[in-house]
């Protein structure tokens, strides 16, 4: 059984390289699962971790040499929980919370490869934040959930279930 508490964390270090992208979704998965974290909320941080790691591969200017953090922070909330991942790189300063996505194609005739990681993260999540220290960047991902044993219809999340229309 998974154990649940007031806070945790756990942190790895990868290269920046492609290779080590599956090493850090399955260090994800089992340190989020052993820290109690929902499967659904570890598959929303994973692709989110999954599209920011390929960004610093792909954009950062960092060397595949080069080394970037991961943390893992589950913290208990009145009414519920978060989970959230920092990425800290040594790459160029980018802050993903304010550049604009892409619009996304009005048709597949109109569709290009790439360019919709941002929008990708941004609704898979439920905050992001970043921040530039100590010359490197940070970027915090984080998704919520309710406590099992309260009225969903008592407090407004993004990670509610959709409602049902009456027919």
């Amino acid at each position: 059984m998974a154990r649940r508490l007031a806070r945790a964390s756990s942190t790895l270090t990868i290269f920046a390289d492609g290779a080590e992208v599956r090493r850090a979704a399955d260090w994800l998965e089992r340190s989020a699962r052993d820290l109690g974290v929902p499967p659904a909320q570890i598959e929303r941080l994973d692709l989110c971790l999954q599209e920011a790691l390929a960004n610093v591969i792909s954009h950062s200017g960092v060397s595949a040499h080069e080394t970037v953090g991961l943390r893992l922070d589950v913290r208990q909330l009145q009414g519920g929980h978060e989970a959230s991942v920092t990425i800290t790189d040594s790459g160029y300063p980018f802050d993903a919370t304010i550049t604009k996505s892409k619009a996304p194609p009005a048709t597949l005739a109109d569709a290009e490869p790439g360019g919709l990681g941002l929008l990708l993260m941004r609704s898979n999540c439920d905050a992001m934040a970043h921040a530039r220290r100590n010359g490197n960047n940070e970027l915090h991902i984080t998704v919520r959930w309710l406590n099992a044993h309260l009225r969903h219809d008592r407090i407004q999340t993004s990670v509610l279930p959709a409602r049902r229309r009456a027919p």
